[in-house]
């Protein structure tokens, strides 16, 4: 399995195409991170994830998705191949630390092995642009 830098011209629409299947958010160009990274197996893209830069020189690791069309097993070997590289290229950066969030049992239990602790707080959102689209 080979790894490659996330290209919104070649892995874009490819990424939105998953995230619809799984009835997520799709996201637009704009709102991509500019790090991310692409496992792919003979050519065929299997999984995604970015890291999103936080002030304060800290990072998320964000919008991790694979490919529903392969099966589990090489789909879990490319999301550990993207967050392998992910985390080797956040210290690159210099970031103090990564954080993720997940509601998936098997991501959450794969992020211990990454060295990913779980914290006993929870995430809260407040939806700025629902409410300025409100007004």
């Amino acid at each position: 399995m080979e790894v490659e830098r996330f290209c919104i011209a070649m892995h874009y629409q490819k990424m939105l195409d998953w995230l619809a299947i799984r009835n997520h958010y799709l996201p637009s160009e704009d709102e991509m991170p500019t790090v991310g990274f692409v496992a792919k197996l003979d050519e065929s893209p299997v999984a995604m994830g970015f890291i999103r830069r936080v002030e304060g020189n800290y990072g998320l690791l964000d919008g991790l998705v694979s490919n529903p069309a392969f099966p589990g097993d090489i789909r879990s070997q490319a999301i550990d191949i993207v967050v392998e590289n992910i985390i080797n290229k956040a210290k690159l950066m210099n970031l103090k630390s990564l954080t993720a969030t997940s509601v998936d049992k098997f991501t959450l239990e794969r992020s211990i092995k990454h060295g990913f602790v779980k914290l006993p707080h929870t995430v809260i959102i407040a939806d700025l642009a629902q409410k300025a689209q409100e007004r």
